[in-house]
């Protein structure tokens, strides 16, 4: 989302970088591209590339996400002169692949949330009462949610799961952590000389321990690019104009000056919160996020978004 916010129109693709048939299996990651037949006979090549090249494409560990724009698919330019968005949204998994979060983003910004682990503070999308179906339905989540933008934003959905995929999928099988014998001897030798313990008999002069990373269910739209105030303010000869910031996502030291200008101080905050809240729960088991971990003076009154022009909320 860099380049999106600096307003380069680049598009986003899925590659699983296979090399071998065992170690990381072909399609892990994938890239879905809009087209005007499902039929691989009948596909048309050069429709292919001019979709791909226009952001007509969903990356995808395996979660299919759709995302309209006020009925405009992804890859549009529209207008929207009020701010009022209507984001429709459209997951799908088969299943025994979990789908617990969806995410809505502006200019590389969380705007909202949709799963049980979602804050239920207000971060700019009416979502109250919107749930992620389970398992035993095939589409997870197919309804629109109310937005609102006061400038011009590029719209992204992310669909997540919390669960690895194996063993449909397979882990991917990182580099092994060895266990060499300078290690091992030092250890040895360092208890021996202040405990009197003797651990050869215990612990292999080698080892090796392998490193085995799973597969999680990840999908993401390219952007929906909404211009607001009907101008080509960097002369690009397009109307949406990019806030030309770097998204400071999950870290607000990070986060550069003009970003943090961008979002009143609370919003920004809550943001970023929700940002790391997502990244724990992909990567702790144990850590369950609660609503009450946002901030608690966080205004959500409607009233108060014209008091910062980039001020953006969306429905989720």
């Amino acid at each position: 989302m860099t380049l999106l916010a600096q307003g380069r129109m680049v598009a986003g693709l899925g590659c699983s970088d296979s090399h071998d048939t065992k170690k990381i299996e072909a399609g892990k990651a994938r890239t879905y591209v809009m087209s005007s037949t499902d039929d691989p006979r009948f596909l048309d090549v050069d429709e292919i590339i001019t979709n791909m090249k226009a952001g007509r494409v969903i990356a995808s560990t395996g979660p299919f996400v759709e995302a309209w724009v006020n009925d405009r698919p992804i890859g549009s330019r529209l207008h929207a002169g009020d701010g009022t968005l209507d984001v429709r949204i459209r997951a799908q998994a088969p299943p025994w692949m979990s789908l617990d979060r969806l995410e809505i983003y502006a200019n590389g910004m969380l705007i909202g949330e949709i799963g049980e682990d979602a804050s239920d503070h207000f971060l700019g999308c009416e979502t109250d009462g919107l749930t992620i179906d389970g398992p035993d339905q095939v589409v997870r989540f197919n309804r629109p949610v109310s937005c609102h933008i006061a400038r011009d934003a590029f719209i992204n959905v992310v669909a997540i799961g919390y669960e690895g995929m194996g063993p449909v999928v397979n882990p991917i099988e990182g580099p092994s952590v060895e266990i060499t014998d300078t290690l091992l001897l030092g250890v040895s030798d360092l208890l021996s000389k202040w405990l009197g313990l003797n651990i050869g008999n215990i612990i292999p002069v080698s080892g090796e321990f392998a490193r085995n990373h799973e597969i999680y269910p990840y999908a993401f739209t390219n952007a929906i690019w909404v211009d607001v105030d009907g101008t080509d303010a960097d002369g690009d000869g397009y109307d949406y104009d990019g806030p030309g910031y770097i998204p400071g996502w999950f870290d607000e030291d990070d986060a550069p000056a003009k970003s943090l200008e961008v979002l009143s101080s609370t919003t920004n905050q809550a943001a970023i919160l929700a940002a790391k809240v997502r990244t724990r729960s992909l990567t702790s088991g144990l850590y369950m996020p609660t609503g009450s971990e946002a901030p608690p003076d966080f205004a959500d009154d409607p009233a108060d978004w014209d008091d910062d022009p980039f001020f953006f909320s969306c429905g989720s």
